[in-house]
């Protein structure tokens, strides 16, 4: 029997800068009204675009996350589950709503609305030995490579798959590629790509990223790897499966 779970994920915008309250011990929440378009061509020819909005709510870590990272027309990728739940109005009558609860947001400095950002996913769930918060600076700052050393237009896939032993997370791009003089001590510190991995105006580098990358997945005792050339550029990170 095929394993179903509740599991929610997007691709929008932020409309409004995040609400957060502070509770009880210190503990957040935190409310984003996240837009997703869908574009389409109606009978008559003409292409149409349904925006869809939608009540999404962050707790703990979570929350600090999303009042750190986002504000108002960020993009994000996030995953979290469907919760409905009542409450009485102030009017005494009872309502009813639907929203999705965060799980993971994507680093809102890795988007750039001059590249194309993708997600391949699979549908069953993929676990993983990590610290969730650990391996998210591990996938923001592959994503912040990405935008920082590629030129407008370039198109960043995240994958995930399972692999005996392995959870396996996947950063690629067409960009012009890591210059091969480096591609060796690409994960040292201070490393940093000059010539043909191009800067994206406005971005910057400490040349620390990747060997921050390398770092916290040697800690869970995981594996990076890169494979690039032009118009071809993988980060692969091996994580053992849970």
């Amino acid at each position: 029997m095929n394993k179903i779970s509740n599991t929610v994920r997007l691709i929008g915008n932020l409309g409004f800068d995040p609400e957060v309250r502070e509770l009880a011990k210190g503990r957040k929440v935190a409310r984003i009204s996240v837009a997703t378009n869908e574009t389409y061509t109606n009978g008559e020819g003409e292409k149409v675009t349904d925006t869809q909005w939608h009540t999404v709510v962050a707790w703990g870590h979570t929350a600090d996350a999303v009042q750190r990272l986002l504000k108002k027309g960020s993009s994000l990728a996030l995953e979290g589950r469907l919760v409905h739940r009542s409450y009485l109005a102030k009017d005494g009558l009872k309502r009813y709503v639907t929203e999705i609860v965060l799980n993971a947001v994507s680093d809102a400095r890795a988007a750039s609305p001059d590249h194309s950002w993708a997600m391949n996913l699979p549908e069953e769930v993929v676990m993983a030995q990590a610290d969730s918060h650990r391996l998210h600076q591990v996938i923001a700052n592959l994503l912040a490579n990405a935008r920082t050393h590629t030129p407008p237009g370039t198109r960043v896939e995240v994958g995930l798959r399972s692999e005996p032993g392995w959870a396996v997370i996947t950063i690629s791009d067409n960009g012009p590629g890591v210059p091969e003089a480096i591609r060796d001590s690409v994960f040292e510190r201070f490393t940093r790509a000059e010539a043909s991995r191009v800067r994206h105006e406005g971005g910057s580098s400490t040349g620390l990223g990747l060997a921050i990358v390398a770092a916290v997945v040697g800690a869970h005792r995981g594996r990076v790897s890169l494979d690039s050339g032009p118009g071809a550029t993988t980060f692969t990170v091996r994580i053992p499966a849970a």
